[in-house]
């Protein structure tokens, strides 16, 4: 595992404070190029939820809390990709736990993407492809 957790303010013991493993996670980030200030900007989303539910260590965070979290961002009028995004970061937050063990499981592992509209492409007909290019052709 990486030694990017060494600089942890507190003993092996200890309660992992959220705040101070989501500074490191963002510090870890940036050394490997990532974007950390989108990252930092949806992880704000994630913290400000769990200061508001009074929870503060990394071992206070379950599946059902991140399941209010889920919901706390479907209640925001946020977008299905924006919500996607912000869970997409978590998930990338607690594997990240995971892999320097910090976590023994992923407490976002059961979650699902809510899902997308699907986009549809206009077309032009025939009629408004052979308008525009009328158009084209008096202009020259």
């Amino acid at each position: 595992m990486g030694d990017s957790i060494t600089t942890l303010p507190f003993s092996a013991n200890a309660s992992l404070l959220f705040d101070d493993v989501l500074t490191e996670f963002q510090n870890d980030k940036r050394d490997k190029s990532c974007a950390p200030g989108e990252s930092a900007v949806r992880l704000r989303h994630l913290q400000a939820f769990l200061h508001l539910h009074n929870i503060k260590t990394l071992q206070d965070i379950s599946h059902h809390v991140l399941r209010g979290y889920k919901l706390y961002l479907k209640g925001r009028d946020l977008t299905s990709v924006t919500v996607n995004d912000y869970m997409t970061m978590a998930k990338t937050f607690f594997a990240w736990c995971v892999r320097q063990e910090l976590l023994e499981s992923d407490p976002t592992s059961k979650w699902d993407r809510t899902p997308e509209p699907r986009r549809e492409i206009e077309v032009l007909d025939r009629t408004e492809v052979a308008a525009m290019l009328g158009v084209v052709r008096m202009r020259r």
